[in-house]
């Protein structure tokens, strides 16, 4: 039973390769190390470290676990828990003894971490089943200074020059000028496309993890010209391995898995929910969205499975604005409304507090809901009439609605308490596999994953991260399914996102699947209905 490598999570400060001095606090470490990489450390910005070396001894398959820590003169400043196996790309579990490997991880360092001060980052290795304890190591760092954003309350989020360059890019995808981020500024798409708190927060909520009976297995795709090299990381000889989907190909042992899946299609009688594409509008509330959709999916789903049911399907609609006005503070993992929140968080709310129903904007009034959304979408920087839409709200986005515990919508005849719906139970998913089949029986899950700005320009396709766009936050949103693009040869998760229609594949999009890309497979919860 192997440890990670003394060297997996090492900060420094420099953008190229660079060894970094650290100290072993356990004995006899099991994984001999060769070389380290590692981006720039930023405050607020993502970290990825790279690292190369030999294991003395088998690392199993399950139960590892890499918890990071993060100190400044003695205060804990944040945290992180890595599955070893699954959110380590380049790692196939279980990885020999004696075979030299190449993996990736990454993580948002705290926005507190104040630049020039020297930070100490912990990372202890252990089995998160008997507890034993495989690896420890401490490296102290300085943290670079953060660039001032003065300058994106007046710089346009997307334009043609930029369009033009990811095109030139992009192997899997297209870009755009998308209509919903024509006359964005940087600092307008920021606040929508960074929404959701990621790992590395202090106060981030872990749920238990759920586990199917699964292997870890080779990507068929490492030699796929169409997949960027970033993304394929090699292992050992320099064969690229990545996590895979477990499609039935390859001596896939979980050959139940379809190699094409969509919840919309796997149950159609749910599709009107399952498929709803709904607009945040200018409110840092995709974390309210993709959970309280994912949660709204499942019921659905769930009300199918029921004997005693003879209604049909339950399509109700719930309240996104519920979820983003009530689940905040302490109680809900210290999220802030319209300012971001914790997928994890609002997970647990619905188990213990339930969420009410609520429709749209366009439903306010209807008395068909009991807290339809009170936000519509808004323009940005652009005449009111001429683009259709109301004028934004001046110097920010809108504020977060009060916290009311009683029905938004006078209209509405259901009493406030007789409307909340309740989770049985809220956990996360770790490996595609595991995903996979929890989906199949359940349905759409929730993902927050880290948004760069050529993200805003997708249009089609499967999405990689072009080289040279800037990290805007973390995003959250629903997989409803996956497949395999016909003409790259790509594995891809399909993606509802809140950025309405206009926005990507009707509201959708397509994005790398097995390599944990942008970490859209690190950060999955759920529960059952």
């Amino acid at each position: 039973m192997g440890p990670l490598s003394r060297s997996v999570l090492l900060l420094a400060t420099a953008s190229v390769a660079l060894a970094s001095k650290y100290k072993i606090c356990t004995d006899d470490p099991l994984v001999s190390i060769t070389a380290v990489e590692i981006s720039p450390v930023i405050p607020g910005e993502p970290l990825t470290v790279t690292v190369e070396g030999t294991p003395q001894v088998e690392i199993p398959n399950s139960d590892i676990e890499a918890q990071v820590e993060i100190y400044v003169l003695g205060f804990k400043l944040g945290h992180a828990t890595f599955d070893f196996c699954t959110e380590m790309t380049g790692i196939t579990c279980p990885l020999p003894a004696n075979q030299p490997f190449k993996g990736q991880i990454s993580y948002v360092i705290p926005e507190e971490a104040p630049s020039g001060v020297e930070l100490t980052t912990r990372i202890e290795v252990e089995n998160a089943h008997t507890g034993a304890r495989y690896a420890c190591v401490e490296v102290d760092v300085k943290v670079k200074a953060r660039l001032g954003r003065h300058y994106e309350a007046s710089l346009p989020a997307v334009t043609p020059a930029m369009v033009a360059a990811i095109n030139e890019r992009a192997t899997t995808w297209t870009a755009h000028v998308s209509p919903r981020f024509a006359q964005y500024t940087i600092e307008d798409a920021r606040r929508v496309a960074g929404g959701t708190f990621l790992k590395g927060r202090k106060d981030h909520v872990a749920l238990p993890s759920r586990t199917y009976d699964t292997e870890r297995l080779r990507n068929r795709h490492a030699d796929n010209p169409h997949v960027l090299p970033a993304f394929a990381i090699t292992n050992g000889g320099g064969a690229a391995m990545v996590m895979s989907d477990g499609g039935g190909r390859d001596g896939d042992e979980d050959g139940d898995i379809p190699e094409r899946f969509d919840a919309r299609e796997a149950w159609p009688e749910c599709a009107a929910v399952v498929g709803r594409v709904r607009d945040q509008s200018d409110c840092g509330a995709c974390w309210a969205f993709a959970s309280t959709e994912a949660f709204d999916d499942r019921r659905c789903i769930a009300s199918l499975k029921d004997p005693d049911n003879k209604d049909g399907p339950d399509l109700t609609v719930l309240s996104a604005e519920d979820t983003l006005s009530c689940c905040k503070g302490l109680m809900c993992g210290f999220s802030m409304g319209c300012n971001g929140g914790q997928p994890a968080a609002a997970w647990l709310w619905f188990k213990h507090r339930g969420v009410v129903s609520g429709l749209d904007f366009k439903d306010v009034g209807k008395g068909t809901s009991c807290k339809p959304y009170e936000f519509q979408p808004c323009a940005h920087h652009v005449d009111p009439g001429a683009s259709g839409y109301p004028e934004c709200p001046a110097g920010a986005e809108y504020p977060t609605p009060k916290c009311e515990n009683a029905c938004t919508d006078a209209s509405y005849n259901t009493v406030f308490d007789d409307d909340k719906r309740y989770a049985k139970d809220a956990y996360s998913l770790h490996g595609v596999a595991n995903i996979q089949k929890d989906m199949m029986e359940h349905g759409p899950v929730t993902a927050a994953f880290s948004v760069y700005s050529d993200f805003l320009t997708y249009q089609g396709g499967v999405y990689q991260r072009t080289k040279g766009s800037s990290f805007m936050g973390g995003h959250a949103v629903k997989i409803i399914g996956w497949g395999t693009d016909k003409e790259t040869g790509v594995d891809y998760w399909t993606v509802l996102n809140s950025w309405n229609e206009s926005w990507g594949e009707q509201g959708t999009f397509r994005i790398l699947r097995g390599s944990n890309h942008c970490g859209i497979e690190g950060e999955i919860v759920a529960g059952e209905a």
